[in-house]
Protein backbone atom coordinates (compact mmCIF):
# COMPACT_ATOMS: atom_id res chain seq x y z
CA UNK A 1 0.00 0.00 0.00
CA UNK A 2 2.86 2.80 0.80
CA UNK A 3 4.04 2.29 -2.82
CA UNK A 4 0.92 3.24 -4.41
CA UNK A 5 0.67 6.13 -1.34
CA UNK A 6 4.01 7.64 -2.24
CA UNK A 7 3.56 7.43 -6.03
CA UNK A 8 0.53 9.41 -5.40
CA UNK A 9 2.67 11.96 -2.98
CA UNK A 10 4.73 12.09 -6.22
CA UNK A 11 2.02 13.18 -8.55
CA UNK A 12 0.46 15.44 -5.88
CA UNK A 13 3.85 17.58 -5.55
CA UNK A 14 4.38 17.46 -9.54
CA UNK A 15 0.65 18.72 -9.96
CA UNK A 16 1.85 21.25 -7.26
CA UNK A 17 5.21 22.32 -8.59
CA UNK A 18 3.63 22.67 -12.06
CA UNK A 19 1.07 25.33 -11.19
CA UNK A 20 3.84 26.57 -9.07
CA UNK A 21 6.14 26.81 -12.16
CA UNK A 22 3.69 27.22 -14.87
CA UNK A 23 5.44 25.28 -16.81
CA UNK A 24 4.83 23.05 -20.03
CA UNK A 25 7.51 20.07 -19.46
CA UNK A 26 5.25 19.11 -16.51
CA UNK A 27 2.36 18.59 -19.04
CA UNK A 28 4.73 14.58 -19.94
CA UNK A 29 3.40 12.16 -17.59
CA UNK A 30 7.28 10.93 -17.42
CA UNK A 31 8.16 14.11 -16.16
CA UNK A 32 9.39 14.59 -12.33
CA UNK A 33 9.97 17.24 -9.85
CA UNK A 34 13.66 16.30 -10.19
CA UNK A 35 13.06 16.76 -13.79
CA UNK A 36 11.40 20.37 -13.30
CA UNK A 37 14.39 21.28 -11.03
CA UNK A 38 17.20 19.99 -13.16
CA UNK A 39 15.70 22.63 -15.70
CA UNK A 40 15.61 25.66 -13.41
CA UNK A 41 18.55 24.99 -11.06
CA UNK A 42 22.45 25.38 -11.87
CA UNK A 43 24.64 22.92 -10.12
CA UNK A 44 24.57 19.48 -8.69
CA UNK A 45 24.70 20.01 -5.34
CA UNK A 46 21.58 22.78 -4.84
CA UNK A 47 19.47 20.22 -7.15
CA UNK A 48 20.04 17.45 -4.60
CA UNK A 49 19.00 19.66 -1.86
CA UNK A 50 15.73 20.57 -3.44
CA UNK A 51 15.37 16.78 -4.78
CA UNK A 52 15.34 15.64 -0.65
CA UNK A 53 13.10 18.60 0.03
CA UNK A 54 10.50 17.71 -2.77
CA UNK A 55 10.88 14.03 -1.91
CA UNK A 56 10.30 14.77 1.71
CA UNK A 57 7.02 16.21 0.90
CA UNK A 58 6.02 13.35 -0.95
CA UNK A 59 6.77 11.13 1.86
CA UNK A 60 5.14 12.94 4.38
CA UNK A 61 1.85 13.45 1.60
CA UNK A 62 2.04 9.05 1.66
CA UNK A 63 2.23 8.95 5.61
CA UNK A 64 -0.87 10.35 5.39
CA UNK A 65 -2.27 8.34 2.87
CA UNK A 66 -1.76 5.27 4.64
CA UNK A 67 -2.50 6.33 8.12
CA UNK A 68 -6.54 7.13 7.55
CA UNK A 69 -6.73 4.46 4.89
CA UNK A 70 -5.47 2.04 7.85
CA UNK A 71 -8.82 3.28 9.38
CA UNK A 72 -11.04 3.70 6.46
CA UNK A 73 -11.89 0.71 3.88
CA UNK A 74 -10.42 -1.51 6.13
CA UNK A 75 -12.75 -4.24 4.61
CA UNK A 76 -11.87 -3.69 1.22
CA UNK A 77 -8.83 -6.21 -0.41
CA UNK A 78 -5.83 -4.59 -0.75
CA UNK A 79 -5.45 -4.80 -4.13
CA UNK A 80 -8.59 -3.03 -5.04
CA UNK A 81 -7.25 -0.42 -2.49
CA UNK A 82 -4.35 0.04 -4.18
CA UNK A 83 -6.29 0.66 -7.37
CA UNK A 84 -8.17 3.38 -6.26
CA UNK A 85 -4.75 5.19 -4.84
CA UNK A 86 -3.10 4.73 -7.98
CA UNK A 87 -6.33 5.81 -9.94
CA UNK A 88 -5.96 9.15 -8.24
CA UNK A 89 -2.73 9.65 -9.43
CA UNK A 90 -2.99 8.96 -12.85
CA UNK A 91 -5.81 11.65 -12.40
CA UNK A 92 -3.59 13.84 -11.43
CA UNK A 93 -1.03 13.16 -14.27
CA UNK A 94 -3.50 13.29 -16.70
CA UNK A 95 -4.98 16.78 -15.54
CA UNK A 96 -1.67 18.51 -16.66
CA UNK A 97 -1.89 21.25 -14.14
CA UNK A 98 0.72 23.55 -15.50
CA UNK A 99 -1.43 26.08 -16.41
CA UNK A 100 -0.71 29.51 -14.85
CA UNK A 101 -4.14 30.87 -15.82
CA UNK A 102 -5.52 28.32 -13.68
CA UNK A 103 -3.34 29.03 -10.69
CA UNK A 104 -4.07 32.83 -10.74
CA UNK A 105 -8.05 31.55 -11.19
CA UNK A 106 -8.35 31.82 -7.11
CA UNK A 107 -8.21 28.33 -6.93
CA UNK A 108 -10.31 26.58 -4.09
CA UNK A 109 -10.16 22.41 -3.69
CA UNK A 110 -13.09 21.98 -4.78
CA UNK A 111 -12.81 23.83 -8.12
CA UNK A 112 -9.39 22.07 -8.37
CA UNK A 113 -10.75 18.26 -7.72
CA UNK A 114 -13.82 18.66 -10.42
CA UNK A 115 -10.60 19.86 -13.22
CA UNK A 116 -8.85 17.12 -12.28
CA UNK A 117 -12.14 14.85 -12.71
CA UNK A 118 -12.82 16.45 -16.03
CA UNK A 119 -9.38 15.28 -17.22
CA UNK A 120 -9.54 11.92 -16.75
CA UNK A 121 -13.35 10.89 -17.21
CA UNK A 122 -12.36 7.25 -17.44
CA UNK A 123 -10.68 6.85 -14.02
CA UNK A 124 -12.82 4.77 -12.37
CA UNK A 125 -14.24 2.53 -14.80
CA UNK A 126 -12.03 -0.58 -13.89
CA UNK A 127 -12.74 0.01 -10.41
CA UNK A 128 -15.57 -1.95 -8.28
CA UNK A 129 -18.27 -0.15 -6.17
CA UNK A 130 -16.32 0.35 -2.76
CA UNK A 131 -12.89 1.20 -4.84
CA UNK A 132 -14.60 3.78 -6.80
CA UNK A 133 -15.55 5.07 -3.38
CA UNK A 134 -12.12 5.21 -1.83
CA UNK A 135 -11.26 6.79 -4.99
CA UNK A 136 -13.87 9.70 -3.86
CA UNK A 137 -12.21 10.00 -0.68
CA UNK A 138 -9.07 10.05 -1.55
CA UNK A 139 -9.06 12.53 -4.65
CA UNK A 140 -10.82 15.60 -2.24
CA UNK A 141 -8.04 14.95 -0.25
CA UNK A 142 -5.32 15.23 -2.35
CA UNK A 143 -6.55 18.50 -3.86
CA UNK A 144 -6.42 19.82 -0.40
CA UNK A 145 -2.68 18.30 -0.30
CA UNK A 146 -1.81 20.38 -3.77
CA UNK A 147 -3.35 23.63 -1.98
CA UNK A 148 -1.35 23.04 1.34
CA UNK A 149 1.95 23.06 -0.94
CA UNK A 150 1.16 25.63 -3.38
CA UNK A 151 0.68 27.63 -0.10
CA UNK A 152 3.47 26.34 1.48
CA UNK A 153 6.35 27.39 -1.27
CA UNK A 154 7.63 30.57 -1.81
CA UNK A 155 5.82 33.19 -4.74
CA UNK A 156 7.59 32.02 -7.48
CA UNK A 157 9.59 34.06 -9.56
CA UNK A 158 13.70 34.33 -10.08
CA UNK A 159 15.29 33.27 -7.56
CA UNK A 160 12.22 31.12 -5.96
CA UNK A 161 14.67 28.02 -5.46
CA UNK A 162 17.31 29.63 -4.18
CA UNK A 163 15.00 31.20 -1.70
CA UNK A 164 13.46 27.37 -1.08
CA UNK A 165 16.81 26.30 -0.17
CA UNK A 166 17.19 28.88 2.43
CA UNK A 167 14.04 28.21 4.13
CA UNK A 168 13.62 24.61 3.74
CA UNK A 169 13.55 24.00 7.23
CA UNK A 170 10.76 26.24 7.78
CA UNK A 171 8.72 25.51 4.93
CA UNK A 172 8.83 21.61 5.48
CA UNK A 173 7.49 22.60 9.13
CA UNK A 174 4.95 24.83 7.69
CA UNK A 175 3.70 22.30 5.50
CA UNK A 176 3.18 19.79 8.19
CA UNK A 177 1.40 22.41 10.15
CA UNK A 178 -0.74 22.99 6.93
CA UNK A 179 -2.01 19.68 6.43
CA UNK A 180 -2.88 18.95 10.28
CA UNK A 181 -4.52 21.87 10.12
CA UNK A 182 -6.84 21.11 6.96
CA UNK A 183 -10.60 20.75 8.43
CA UNK A 184 -11.69 16.80 7.98
CA UNK A 185 -13.80 15.99 5.39
CA UNK A 186 -17.71 16.59 5.60
CA UNK A 187 -18.79 12.24 5.93
CA UNK A 188 -20.77 11.36 2.36
CA UNK A 189 -23.05 9.26 3.89
CA UNK A 190 -24.12 7.22 0.32
CA UNK A 191 -27.43 8.23 0.53
CA UNK A 192 -28.00 9.61 -2.89
CA UNK A 193 -25.48 11.56 -5.58
CA UNK A 194 -27.12 14.89 -4.25
CA UNK A 195 -26.06 14.39 -0.70
CA UNK A 196 -22.52 13.35 -1.78
CA UNK A 197 -22.24 16.72 -3.79
CA UNK A 198 -23.75 18.26 -0.77
CA UNK A 199 -20.89 16.77 1.59
CA UNK A 200 -18.20 17.65 -0.55
CA UNK A 201 -19.26 21.17 -1.01
CA UNK A 202 -19.72 21.59 2.85
CA UNK A 203 -15.41 20.21 2.95
CA UNK A 204 -14.53 22.64 0.19
CA UNK A 205 -16.28 25.24 1.61
CA UNK A 206 -14.82 24.70 5.25
CA UNK A 207 -11.46 24.02 3.63
CA UNK A 208 -11.40 27.01 1.66
CA UNK A 209 -12.75 29.24 4.50
CA UNK A 210 -9.94 28.24 6.83
CA UNK A 211 -7.34 28.30 4.58
CA UNK A 212 -7.96 32.28 3.79
CA UNK A 213 -9.44 33.41 7.33
CA UNK A 214 -6.38 32.06 9.10
CA UNK A 215 -3.81 34.61 8.34
CA UNK A 216 -2.43 37.48 10.72
CA UNK A 217 -0.23 39.70 8.75
CA UNK A 218 2.72 41.22 10.80
CA UNK A 219 4.71 44.37 9.04
CA UNK A 220 8.26 44.56 9.57
CA UNK A 221 10.79 47.08 9.33
CA UNK A 222 12.38 45.57 6.42
CA UNK A 223 9.33 46.31 4.77
CA UNK A 224 8.23 42.60 4.71
CA UNK A 225 5.14 41.34 5.73
CA UNK A 226 5.11 37.92 7.63
CA UNK A 227 1.64 35.98 7.74
CA UNK A 228 1.05 33.47 10.65
CA UNK A 229 -1.46 31.18 11.12
CA UNK A 230 -4.37 33.84 13.38
CA UNK A 231 -5.52 30.82 15.49
CA UNK A 232 -2.40 30.33 17.22
CA UNK A 233 -1.14 33.88 16.95
CA UNK A 234 -4.89 34.56 19.00
CA UNK A 235 -4.90 36.70 21.93
CA UNK A 236 -8.71 36.48 23.23
CA UNK A 237 -10.43 40.19 24.08
CA UNK A 238 -11.49 40.70 27.09
CA UNK A 239 -15.15 42.80 27.08
CA UNK A 240 -17.85 44.51 29.07
CA UNK A 241 -21.16 42.59 28.48
CA UNK A 242 -24.52 44.93 28.02
CA UNK A 243 -27.38 43.05 27.65
CA UNK A 244 -29.84 44.63 25.54
CA UNK A 245 -32.86 42.47 25.27
CA UNK A 246 -33.98 38.87 25.64
CA UNK A 247 -31.86 37.83 21.85
CA UNK A 248 -28.92 39.99 22.17
CA UNK A 249 -26.10 41.55 23.79
CA UNK A 250 -23.43 43.79 23.09
CA UNK A 251 -20.20 43.55 24.27
CA UNK A 252 -17.59 46.13 24.59
CA UNK A 253 -14.23 45.01 23.59
CA UNK A 254 -10.95 46.93 25.62
CA UNK A 255 -8.04 47.78 24.17
CA UNK A 256 -6.27 47.48 27.78
CA UNK A 257 -7.93 44.19 28.60
CA UNK A 258 -9.91 45.53 31.89
CA UNK A 259 -12.86 44.12 30.90
CA UNK A 260 -14.13 41.98 33.28
CA UNK A 261 -15.39 38.68 31.05
CA UNK A 262 -13.11 36.24 28.15
CA UNK A 263 -15.41 36.96 24.94
CA UNK A 264 -15.35 33.21 24.25
CA UNK A 265 -17.55 33.13 27.41
CA UNK A 266 -19.87 35.37 26.50
CA UNK A 267 -20.24 34.09 22.79
CA UNK A 268 -20.91 31.01 24.30
CA UNK A 269 -24.22 32.41 26.05
CA UNK A 270 -26.17 33.97 23.18
CA UNK A 271 -27.53 33.78 19.98
CA UNK A 272 -27.19 36.91 18.42
CA UNK A 273 -23.91 39.43 19.98
CA UNK A 274 -23.23 42.78 18.48
CA UNK A 275 -19.52 43.55 19.18
CA UNK A 276 -18.50 47.85 20.02
CA UNK A 277 -14.99 48.80 20.44
CA UNK A 278 -12.41 51.23 18.92
CA UNK A 279 -10.40 50.74 15.94
CA UNK A 280 -7.66 48.27 16.94
CA UNK A 281 -9.16 46.09 19.29
CA UNK A 282 -9.43 43.14 17.25
CA UNK A 283 -13.42 42.99 16.33
CA UNK A 284 -12.67 41.59 13.16
CA UNK A 285 -9.76 39.25 14.31
CA UNK A 286 -12.45 37.88 16.52
CA UNK A 287 -14.64 37.52 13.91
CA UNK A 288 -12.14 35.69 11.47
CA UNK A 289 -10.80 33.55 14.86
CA UNK A 290 -14.84 32.17 15.32
CA UNK A 291 -15.20 31.77 11.79
CA UNK A 292 -11.93 29.58 11.48
CA UNK A 293 -12.90 26.99 14.75
CA UNK A 294 -15.87 27.16 13.03
CA UNK A 295 -14.28 25.91 10.31
CA UNK A 296 -12.38 23.01 11.64
CA UNK A 297 -14.83 22.25 14.44
CA UNK A 298 -12.33 22.87 17.22
CA UNK A 299 -14.09 25.69 19.44
CA UNK A 300 -12.92 25.77 23.14
CA UNK A 301 -14.62 23.69 25.26
CA UNK A 302 -16.90 27.31 26.41
CA UNK A 303 -18.11 27.05 22.69
CA UNK A 304 -17.91 23.63 21.90
CA UNK A 305 -21.79 23.49 21.35
CA UNK A 306 -20.70 26.03 18.61
CA UNK A 307 -18.96 22.85 16.64
CA UNK A 308 -20.66 21.54 13.49
CA UNK A 309 -21.86 25.43 12.60
CA UNK A 310 -20.88 26.76 9.19
CA UNK A 311 -19.83 30.51 9.54
CA UNK A 312 -19.95 32.90 6.71
CA UNK A 313 -18.40 36.20 6.86
CA UNK A 314 -19.95 39.34 5.47
CA UNK A 315 -17.99 42.49 5.12
CA UNK A 316 -20.35 45.62 4.88
CA UNK A 317 -17.54 47.57 3.54
CA UNK A 318 -17.95 45.96 0.25
CA UNK A 319 -21.28 46.85 0.19
CA UNK A 320 -21.02 51.17 0.61
CA UNK A 321 -23.48 52.39 -1.85
CA UNK A 322 -24.83 48.83 -3.00
CA UNK A 323 -27.81 46.78 -1.97
CA UNK A 324 -27.35 44.54 1.64
CA UNK A 325 -26.25 40.74 0.89
CA UNK A 326 -29.17 38.13 0.72
CA UNK A 327 -27.96 34.71 2.50
CA UNK A 328 -27.17 32.85 -1.15
CA UNK A 329 -24.76 35.90 -1.83
CA UNK A 330 -22.60 35.38 1.18
CA UNK A 331 -20.68 32.36 -0.07
CA UNK A 332 -18.96 34.52 -2.67
CA UNK A 333 -16.81 35.98 0.23
CA UNK A 334 -15.53 32.64 0.66
CA UNK A 335 -14.70 32.12 -2.96
CA UNK A 336 -15.76 33.22 -6.20
CA UNK A 337 -15.96 29.39 -7.53
CA UNK A 338 -17.67 28.31 -4.51
CA UNK A 339 -20.65 30.86 -5.13
CA UNK A 340 -20.64 28.87 -8.66
CA UNK A 341 -20.18 25.22 -6.96
CA UNK A 342 -22.78 26.16 -4.17
CA UNK A 343 -25.97 23.49 -4.32
CA UNK A 344 -28.64 25.59 -5.57
CA UNK A 345 -30.34 27.36 -1.67
CA UNK A 346 -27.39 25.84 0.43
CA UNK A 347 -26.83 29.16 2.63
CA UNK A 348 -30.77 29.18 2.61
CA UNK A 349 -31.36 25.86 4.09
CA UNK A 350 -28.05 26.30 6.17
CA UNK A 351 -29.42 29.37 8.11
CA UNK A 352 -32.78 27.88 8.16
CA UNK A 353 -32.19 25.01 9.58
CA UNK A 354 -29.85 26.89 12.52
CA UNK A 355 -26.45 25.23 11.26
CA UNK A 356 -24.88 28.87 10.57
CA UNK A 357 -23.03 31.74 12.20
CA UNK A 358 -23.73 34.77 10.27
CA UNK A 359 -20.23 37.35 10.84
CA UNK A 360 -20.97 40.70 10.00
CA UNK A 361 -18.08 43.00 9.70
CA UNK A 362 -17.63 47.05 9.56
CA UNK A 363 -21.09 48.25 10.02
CA UNK A 364 -19.15 51.43 10.83
CA UNK A 365 -18.11 51.41 7.18
CA UNK A 366 -21.75 52.18 5.98
CA UNK A 367 -23.16 55.48 5.70
CA UNK A 368 -24.82 56.22 8.78
CA UNK A 369 -28.79 56.50 7.01
CA UNK A 370 -27.58 52.54 6.90
CA UNK A 371 -25.93 51.80 9.98
CA UNK A 372 -27.64 51.06 13.60
CA UNK A 373 -23.90 51.33 15.55
CA UNK A 374 -20.74 51.18 14.94
CA UNK A 375 -18.85 48.18 15.27
CA UNK A 376 -19.26 44.77 14.05
CA UNK A 377 -22.08 41.90 14.49
CA UNK A 378 -21.91 38.11 15.35
CA UNK A 379 -24.67 35.33 15.27
CA UNK A 380 -25.70 31.56 15.24
CA UNK A 381 -28.30 30.52 13.34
Amino acid sequence: MYEAALKLGVSVVKAACGLWIGNPIAENTATTVVDLVQERVTGRRDQRKLERRFAEIEESIADRVVGYLDHEFQGLAENEREAAVLAVADSFERAGLTDRVLFEQDLDPLYLERYVRAGAPGATRDLGGQAVALYDRVLPESCAYVMATLRTLPRFQAGAFSELLRRESLVLGKLDELLDRIPEAEERKGKGREEDAEAAFVTAYRRTAAERWDVLELFGTDARTQRYPLTLAYLSLRVSWEQEDREQDVLWADTVHTGHLRVEQALAHTRRTFLRGPAGTGKTTLMRWVGVRACRGDFPEAMSAWNGLIPFMVPLRQYVGEKLPEPADFVRHTGRHLADQAPEGWANRVLAEGRGIVLVDGVDELPRHRERRPGAGCGSS
